[in-house]
């Protein structure tokens, strides 16, 4: 029989292998896109022009920020001052009207987005046609009428609203308003609107605590709009609420004169004016 054994002068070496575990954790990012054809302003790939010259996108202005616009007879330009930015969506998809002209400018602007056109002060987009002429910067820093080569309607995803101090910028070279129709008046009527806001503006240079409401929020929106909106809705309570009853009383008085006056402009009040546009603004 044969025997097997170790010699005891000889090293035993044992090798422990510890598996290792690598966990790989995934995180993933979704991105809601909505779809709408509201009113909503200018697409965020248009561009405006600096106090130097340079072309900058829309999303990247900030208030304060000086851009070059047309002064109202259509001769010339001059820097107006960004005043707010009271809607940006960069995940909305919106239908725009796209409009080029014969000079090759291009432009994309929402449906009911005003904009200025020669002989007829300013218009909706939707109301173009080729008949139409816009006012565009060339290159040499003149502006020029053009007449409209051709519209297209196409849908775009990321909307931006620009208002500057004047009311109106150069978007693309083109001449256009920083408000869009909300069916009670035109371009120069929403510039009166945003009296209050532009008082404010001013002051928020000089009192801090202001600074901050003309600035955008996590959503996208502007403080500022939001606050103007809850005085709106008192002063449509006091208009739907108020008004009403002192009508009530001047019919009851038989002065029916004076009660159909003011009932003719109970519906064109500026309360309700104001909360139209802000309940707009503000979606």
């Amino acid at each position: 029989s044969t025997e097997s054994s170790t010699d005891s002068s000889t090293p035993t070496s044992t090798t422990t292998t510890t598996p290792t575990t690598t966990t790989t954790t995934t995180t993933t990012t979704t991105t809601t896109t909505t779809t709408t054809t509201k009113k909503a302003c200018f697409s965020m790939d248009e561009t405006v022009t600096m106090v130097d010259g340079s072309s900058r996108f829309l999303r990247d202005i900030q208030p304060g920020d000086q851009i070059w616009t047309m002064s109202y007879d259509g001769t010339q330009v001059y820097l107006s001052e960004a005043m707010m930015i009271p809607h940006m969506e960069p995940n909305l998809t919106v239908l725009f009207y796209t409009v080029e002209t014969m000079t090759g400018h291009r432009l994309s602007l929402s449906a009911q987005h005003y904009i200025r056109v020669q002989h007829f002060d300013y218009l909706p987009a939707e109301q173009l046609t080729v008949n139409h002429s816009l006012y565009v910067l060339l290159k040499d820093g003149t502006i020029q009428s053009t007449r409209i080569r051709i519209i297209n309607q196409e849908w775009k995803t990321g909307v931006y609203n620009l208002i500057t101090l004047d009311g109106s910028l150069l978007v693309n070279g083109i001449a256009a308003s920083s408000y869009v129709n909300n069916g009670f008046g035109p371009h120069h009527l929403n510039h009166r609107i945003f009296t209050p806001i532009r008082l404010g503006y001013h002051l928020s240079k000089y009192f801090k605590f202001l600074q901050n409401a003309y600035s955008l929020n996590e959503h996208g929106k502007t403080w500022i709009v939001h606050t103007f909106l809850f005085y709106c809705n008192i002063l449509v309570f006091i208009d739907q609420v108020f008004v009403p009853v002192l009508v009530i009383q001047l019919s009851c008085c038989s002065l029916t004169g004076a009660t159909r006056f003011m009932i003719g402009k109970h519906e064109k009040s500026t309360a309700l004016t104001f909360l139209r546009y802000f309940e707009e603004t503000a979606k």
